[in-house]
């Protein structure tokens, strides 16, 4: 697998986060990480969010990073999705194991729906 160019998520240019993981494909790039679709060495498939290259080095970012999961975790709402593990990669760059979300992409969605929806008509 190669890291799209200017991405530079850490150690995922080399095809895998950890050695229990194989990369499979990029799901999405975000601010501060990018998103991997991955398979554990069991078969269970799973997300890995990876932190950017250009974060590796800030103490302040990698502390926000570390703290996402147990924050995360604390949520209780059916919409929200468990960070499953978090660790950091044989670079040494930060990581998390989420489930892996099958569907359509969020991006316009919104669209579709606003386009599809017929307003009231209000009389006065």
């Amino acid at each position: 697998m190669v890291t799209p160019i200017g991405v530079g998520a850490c150690a995922v240019a080399c095809g895998h986060g950890r050695s229990e993981y194989r990369i499979d494909r990029l799901i999405g790039i975000g601010g501060m990480a990018a998103v991997y679709a991955a398979t554990h060495q069991n078969g269970h498939r799973v997300a890995m969010k990876f932190l950017l290259d250009r974060f590796s080095d800030d103490p302040e970012v990698r502390h926000l990073f570390s703290r996402e999961p147990y924050v995360a975790n604390q949520v209780a709402h059916g919409g929200a999705v468990p960070v499953l593990d978090d660790d950091v990669d044989d670079e040494g760059c930060p990581f998390l194991v989420m489930p892996l979300l099958e569907g359509r992409p969020w991006v316009g969605v919104g669209n579709e729906r606003t386009s599809a929806f017929r307003w009231p008509k209000w009389g006065c």
